[in-house]
């Protein structure tokens, strides 16, 4: 027989098994109804905890997979995405019961989705250049690159009297940065390799590669490619129409300077006598088109050119020297521009004392002198600065010769010292500043224009 107990409602009944229907309106208090039969319990629907778990945890029962939807709904990966429906391999079927966990689960997978498809296609161009295609084929794509990078308009720049130091590290457009600048020399470092070919190993062949350090080197920048194609691109494209022996004159790399001569100066870091033929061979095109500034030594005539080369660094004198045409020109020594040079005995030539010219020396560098960034802190008389004088007395000896000066290795960090040392060397006369802050440099020298230099002697 069930149970039966008392139970007491609250004073408003809405529903009772026994009382008629009008007084279900009828608040009451203390009303008391029949007994009500008691809800037998649930059966108990989990076992106890075993006493051979040693946690005391009852084991679990099976029960419906949570992320089984028991209304069919429509299916696809951008809803099962929002909704969370999806795992990784090694993880079950995961689904997510709140909204805003949804979203988040959705956003991840999509982001996993999207990044593997990413790093899937970068994989492929990868392999499609350096794996599926020959040496041969890459070189030319990389070819193809740098004559679209130097085949721009120069249109609306004008030539800028300023060195752009250790040009290839500017970055892959380093070319195209200067000569957007309005800079007119440019010096490159220049190592002879030997790129050996991948089908015949045993047939080395040597390349003119672009790099301040050995660790620098690519096969794929090439002094060729980054800066002599480019350069015979432009010049080509200036010069439409103009023949070497023809009655027109030459125009320039600078559309809006068609008369001034751009300066290319070749560091040699390898051994210089090596480099010289791979450097006169790589220069043939310029020559046959007549764009190289030349110097015949028989009838010493000078014939300025659009283009003038200039060796530098481990560049040999003698070759330079005794060259019937000369088309390399040398980078003199500006500390020791007052004194003659003594060249030696070579299988070119005999011993002889050089005296400095522009045929053979238009430009003149050296490392700035220690001692002269005393010249840039502040003097009690102002008129009057040694430091400064020193080096205007150096500008001008090159000045009287008819040569270019440039200062290199001057301090440029921090960018204070930097602004003041280019305040040193443009008071010091210099016909070329040197700067590897090639935007740095033009800003500041825009704001000098039409300023006259100091005299400090």
């Amino acid at each position: 027989m069930l149970e039966t107990r008392q139970t007491s409602l609250p004073s408003l009944v809405l529903a009772s098994p026994s009382a008629p229907s009008a007084s279900l309106l009828v608040p009451e208090t203390n009303r008391t109804y029949g007994s009500i039969p008691h809800i037998p319990s649930l059966l108990q629907t989990q076992s106890p905890r075993s006493s051979s778990d040693p946690r005391g945890e009852r084991p679990p029962l099976p029960r419906i997979n949570s992320a089984t939807p028991l209304i069919p709904r429509s299916s696809g990966l951008y809803r099962d995405l929002r909704r969370g429906h999806w795992h990784f391999p090694w993880q079950g079927h995961r689904n997510c019961r709140k909204q805003r966990s949804c979203r988040a689960s959705g956003l991840t997978g999509s982001i996993v989705i999207m990044t593997g498809m990413l790093l899937g296609l970068v994989l492929g161009v990868m392999l499609w250049v350096y794996g599926w295609m020959g040496r041969e084929e890459r070189l030319s794509v990389f070819d193809l690159m740098s004559f679209i990078d130097g085949n721009f308009s120069t249109k609306g720049i004008k030539k800028m009297w300023a060195c752009s130091h250790n040009d290839e590290m500017q970055g892959q457009n380093a070319l195209s940065l200067a000569l957007s600048l309005g800079y007119g020399w440019i010096e490159v470092d220049t190592h002879l390799a030997a790129t050996p070919p991948k089908h015949h190993p045993d047939h080395v062949t040597w390349t003119l590669l672009t790099g301040h350090d050995l660790a620098d080197l690519d096969p794929r920048k090439s002094l060729k490619m980054l800066y002599l194609d480019p350069l015979l691109a432009i010049l080509d494209m200036n010069n439409e129409g103009w023949g070497k022996d023809g009655g027109e004159e030459w125009n320039g790399v600078y559309e809006d300077d068609p008369r001034e001569e751009v300066v290319l100066m070749i560091d040699m870091k390898s051994d210089g006598d090596e480099t010289w033929p791979h450097l006169q061979k790589a220069l043939e095109p310029f020559l046959a088109k007549g764009y190289l500034t030349t110097y015949n030594t028989t009838s010493q005539t000078l014939s300025p050119g659009p283009l003038t080369i200039v060796g530098t660094g481990n560049t040999p004198l003698h070759q330079v020297f005794y060259a019937p045409l000369r088309y390399i020109f040398f980078d003199a020594p500006l500390v020791d521009l007052h004194k003659p040079h003594h060249l030696p005995a070579t299988p070119s030539g005999p011993a002889v004392t050089i005296e400095w010219s522009p045929s053979l020396s238009p430009i003149a560098s050296s490392k700035f002198p220690l001692q002269y960034y005393l010249a840039a802190p502040p003097t009690p008389f102002p008129a009057y600065n040694p430091f400064l004088c020193n080096l205007q007395l150096t500008a001008a000896v090159a000045h009287e010769k008819g040569i270019q000066s440039r200062w290199w290795g001057v301090l440029h960090k921090p960018g204070w010292a930097r602004r003041r040392m280019w305040e040193v060397v443009w008071q010091s006369g210099v016909g070329v500043v040197n700067a590897d802050e090639l935007g740095g440099l033009e800003s500041w020298l825009e704001g000098k224009k039409g300023v006259e230099r100091e005299g400090f002697c």
